[in-house]
């Protein structure tokens, strides 16, 4: 996708490639739910866009299994874009979507067994909408810090030798690849474990049943003003919602200071600070290099962030929250925060 999330009256426009011959079609669905204990999602036909024409990779390249530049991971395959929408439509829902790529003559109305061939994207409230009084903060840039695109992720690198090593991890994830949230490393599809959008899907499926009514958005939409707390009562996270900007802390702090629920349903919250790229089609996480005890070498935990090396300051990417018990925002006022013990056996327990 071109974008995470849309919103109605914004493009929808997405990134397509394939060596195949073959007609295209792009089919988008909304997702209604899980259809199983592996959490696969449930689908509800939206639109079919068709037959459009794809961005033709050469039959030989990459033997068969690189699909963009080598710094693909971090700057993205950089297909060219197609266009499907000049305006979201009003009438799409908030909530999760697919957008599935493929050949066939009727839309399969069913998740794709294949890596890639399954993109998810959010589409938020309309502007002057009356919406929901909940928010779901769908946990993207924790997708992105897991995605492995070209051997490399936030947490490692593949070596000539083929062994995975923290020395080699990326520093920076771009959105523009294709499965995240539905891959894994080994490059399958929504098996076998559940994907990492997989709870949300499970807690989409207990929304339809019980009839409660949800809005959705990204953690990358909190942090941006994407998403206005201020116009809900409650925010709700749910599973591995472990990578958050500074801005989207401060925000769901000053949301819950100024009354807002706030709703944890998962663990790992919070743990690792990243930022958005200027142009918001990646994120950046620069985490400590070494290992935190080791004092032998001399570089246990040094930072390796540039905007750290040119302005020493703790509060910029890679240290874990408990490192920062202040708010990292320079548009708020600090706010003090303490770490109980009640805090730590919570913290123990996930």
């Amino acid at each position: 996708m071109a974008a995470v999330s849309v919103a109605p009256g914004d493009e929808l426009a997405v990134h397509v490639a394939t060596r195949s011959s073959e007609r295209c079609y792009v089919d988008i669905y909304r997702v209604t739910g899980c259809e199983d204990a592996r959490l696969h999602p449930k689908l509800s036909l939206v639109q079919r866009f068709g037959p459009v024409e794809p961005h033709r990779l050469p039959q030989s390249a990459g033997g068969g299994r690189v699909l963009g530049p080598g710094d693909a991971d971090s700057e993205g395959c950089r297909w060219p874009k197609m266009n499907l929408l000049d305006s979201v439509p009003n009438e799409w829902p908030s909530g999760m979507y697919v957008a599935q790529f493929c050949a066939d003559e009727k839309p399969r109305e069913r998740a794709s067994d294949r890596a890639g061939e399954d993109a998810l994207f959010i589409v938020r409230r309309g502007s002057g909408r009356p919406g929901a009084q909940i928010l779901c903060q769908v946990n993207v840039a924790t997708w992105l810090a897991y995605h492995i695109l070209h051997d490399r992720s936030l947490y490692h690198g593949r070596s000539d030798g083929g062994q995975y090593w923290e020395e080699l991890r990326n520093s920076k994830a771009s959105i523009h690849r294709p499965g995240l949230g539905l891959c894994y490393p080994n490059g399958n599809i929504l098996g076998p474990y559940p994907p990492k959008s997989g709870h949300t899907f499970a807690f989409i499926d207990w929304l339809e049943r019980e009839g409660i009514s949800v809005d959705f958005c990204s953690g990358l939409d909190t942090s941006n003003g994407y998403a206005n707390l201020s116009d809900y009562s409650a925010l709700v996270t749910i599973g591995h919602d472990e990578y958050w900007t500074g801005k989207q802390l401060d925000a769901v702090r000053g949301f819950r200071d100024s009354g807002g629920a706030t709703i944890f349903l998962g663990g790992n919250l919070a743990c690792y600070l990243v930022r958005e790229t200027s142009d918001s089609t990646a994120i950046e996480c620069y985490k400590a290099s070494g290992d935190h005890a080791d004092s032998e070498h001399g570089d246990g935990g040094e930072s390796l962030d540039p905007l750290h090396a040119a302005a020493p300051n703790p509060l910029i990417t890679g240290f874990t929250w408990h490192l920062r018990p202040e708010s990292t925002s320079q548009r708020q006022p600090r706010q003090a925060y303490t770490i109980t013990r009640v805090d730590l056996e919570r913290r123990r327990r996930y």
